[in-house]
């Protein structure tokens, strides 16, 4: 079966046909990514004495010398396992809005990841800063970062929502963050924990949309994509199992060392290396396909070039003869 490739060439760029806001939308989103990461990367760059001094708490600072750790070496394994996911995020990210940024599902998962880089994976969540605006700024992005992580998946990788009530989802989440992040807010605290449960389950649901989109709607080249989130979500549930597996051996063998805290935070910062497959695979399923479309604008164009040459009419000496023999008039 035929495929008009040429007719998706241009898929994701703003046409004449498209409407003049969402040209300009477009236009501006493009535009105030690199405004938005460079102030979530100031913002993270500016709390990180207030993060370093809040991980050396008294209770780990007593359990140091039984791991064999300073608290400076121990702040420095925290701050290094916390930069490796929130790099991972942000090159991906940078690497989608470089190659692919005309097209509005790159360009909303370019924001999705810097958001969680920097909104999840960074300095900001959990603080409590004294600047009642700051700390307003920072839990108001953390909830957006929580949010969009879901919503990613209710439209990835068409960008529609898929199925269609998933979007009264989002706005359902939307208005969930509101009311858990308003008190927080109002009382200068951190993000509440209430914000991950409502995040979790936007994500149970666009993992649920996945299934199903890939089950009934998706075609060929979305079903690849499809596959690269799974290898990556895969991928990162291994290394929590391995993590998990590894937990249950200690605390069989030392009980003591799993008790402490310490310890328990180097568990949980597995966790956040398994995480980072996630994003790393979910750019590569968007640079392939942007590639894959790319690759084939050209090959169509090489076809059409072909058959426009080889539907062209060859006049030669010997058929000028043979009309003039005919009778044909007209010829030369």
């Amino acid at each position: 079966m035929a495929v008009d490739v040429t007719a998706h060439a241009d898929a994701g760029r703003p046409g004449p046909a498209d409407p003049g806001w969402w040209s300009r939308w477009l236009t501006v989103a493009r535009r105030a990514w690199p405004v938005v990461t460079a102030l979530a990367i100031t913002a993270n760059l500016l709390v990180l004495p207030e993060y370093t001094r809040s991980l050396v708490t008294r209770t780990i600072r007593a359990e140091l010398p039984a791991a064999h750790l300073t608290p400076a070496g121990y702040v420095a394994i925290q701050i290094c396992i916390t930069a490796v996911f929130t790099l991972v995020c942000l090159a991906v990210a940078t690497v989608i809005y470089l190659r692919a940024a005309r097209e509005p599902v790159a360009l909303f998962c370019a924001y999705t990841l810097m958001a969680l880089a920097l909104g999840l994976g960074g300095f900001l969540p959990g603080l409590a800063l004294t600047n009642p605006a700051v700390n307003a700024l920072s839990v108001i992005f953390t909830a957006v970062a929580q949010l969009l992580g879901g919503w990613f998946f209710l439209i990835f990788p068409s960008g529609r929502f898929v199925p269609r009530w998933s979007r009264w989802c989002v706005l359902a989440a939307a208005a969930g963050m509101v009311i858990v992040t308003a008190p927080a807010i109002a009382r200068g605290q951190p993000a509440v924990a209430s914000g991950q449960t409502i995040s979790s389950g936007l994500l149970l649901i666009g993992i649920g949309a996945q299934v199903y989109r890939y089950r009934r709607v998706s075609t060929l080249t979305e079903r690849q994509q499809a596959k690269w989130v799974v290898v990556g979500l895969l991928a990162g549930l291994a290394l929590i199992v391995v993590s998990r597996l590894l937990y249950l051996v200690v605390h069989a063998v030392a009980p003591a060392v799993v008790k402490s805290q310490v310890t328990g935070n180097f568990g949980g910062s597995v966790f956040i290396l398994a995480v980072a497959f996630i994003p790393a695979c979910i750019g590569i399923a968007v640079l392939r396909t942007h590639h894959g479309l790319s690759r084939n604008i050209r090959r169509s164009g090489r076809v059409s070039r072909r058959r426009l040459l080889c539907s062209r009419p060859l006049i030669t000496g010997r058929s000028v003869g043979h009309g003039k023999r005919l009778g044909l008039r007209g010829l030369p």
